[in-house]
């Protein structure tokens, strides 16, 4: 037996310590010793004699070895896949499971309310979105919408008190005084002054119309689901600033019996983060890849936490939008 095969039996055995003198106390200058008799693979790795070199060993092996490297690495984490062209994924059954990520600060979301967000349940951002209806509802309606609104309120009124000065010219032209039949060639033009429009509103309220609690439905709604999809983007966004890509759903297949989701991980990056943490953990071998075996809860601990914001206000347009589209739904 030789000399490198000497201490490589002594390395595996648990027993190299008295050999390391020769390398200055130096672990790498040994490895790299071993790699240039070309033994390196001789070296036993993650048994309990070797156990104290786990990280060292895998810092020498991410400059020689890069891909091994990453097989090791992946194969350390429950929650880590690796395709045939070596591509690596985060996997997981739920895009909650990224809520761990996120912390509070200051203004941010709390990390149930992103959990909440990415399990794909609603939010009720606020209960009371309007204080006018003319402005924030009847104004943005297409014309589509507002027939469907004329046709529900002469549906259900047809009577009402000429208390404006349009509506007093309409009762005029309809020889009354102090009342005026609503149809559908004069609501257009009522509608198209707000004083009259409101009067309008508010008698029907005084009928128990169930239009005025509709069209607050209507804005509650569509303002919510707004401000929804802006939390819900800010989330993803903040994923993705940091991985390159968003998590998606994968369907059941032969090789996944049910859905999970996944999301494809920028490979140099994680390589440099992998790296950096064995460097800096070479010392502390108890704090390695299979102490933590999920990948996600090795970044909850050893990176800055992820934080997103919500705006003040949801985009108007959004909000617009919403309103027309659901608008036929009560109507």
């Amino acid at each position: 037996m030789n000399a490198s095969d000497k201490i490589i039996e002594k390395y595996n055995n648990g027993e190299v310590e008295n050999y390391l003198t020769i390398f200055s106390n130096d672990i790498q200058l040994f490895y790299k010793f071993i790699d240039k008799k070309g033994k390196f693979e001789s070296l036993d790795f993650n048994t309990s004699e070797t156990e104290e070199y786990y990280n060292q060993y895998l810092y020498f092996l991410s400059n020689l070895n890069p891909e091994r490297f990453l097989e090791i690495a992946s194969d350390s984490f429950v929650d880590i896949k690796n395709t045939e062209d070596m591509e690596y994924y985060i996997s997981v059954p739920d895009f909650s499971d990224f809520a761990k990520l996120f912390c509070e600060s200051r203004n941010s979301l709390s990390p149930k309310t992103v959990e909440t967000i990415l399990d794909g349940e609603m939010v009720d951002w606020s209960d009371y979105t309007t204080d006018d209806l003319y402005r924030d509802v009847i104004e943005v309606l297409t014309s589509e919408n507002l027939q469907l609104l004329f046709e529900a309120i002469i549906s259900e009124q047809k009577i009402i008190n000429a208390d404006t000065e349009l509506l007093e010219e309409i009762a005029e032209e309809q020889n009354n005084n102090e009342n005026l039949k609503l149809n559908l060639e004069n609501l257009p033009e009522i509608f198209k002054d707000e004083e009259s429009a409101k009067s309008v509103l508010s008698q029907l309220e005084d009928q128990a119309s169930e239009i005025k609690s509709k069209l607050y439905y209507i804005h509650e709604s569509s303002y919510n689901n707004a401000y929804h999809a802006e939390v819900y983007e800010n989330v993803m966004s903040e994923l993705e600033d940091y991985f390159g890509s968003r998590p998606e759903y994968v369907p059941p297949s032969k090789n996944y019996k049910s859905g999970h989701v996944k999301l494809k991980l920028d490979k140099s990056k994680f390589f440099d983060f992998l790296k950096d943490f064995v460097y800096e953990n070479r010392k502390y071998y108890s704090t390695n890849f299979e102490f933590y075996g999920y990948y996600l809860s090795m970044l909850q601990d050893e990176e800055e936490c992820f934080r997103a914001f919500a705006p003040d206000y949801p985009d108007w347009s959004k909000t617009e939008k919403n309103i027309n589209s659901s608008f036929p739904d009560y109507f």
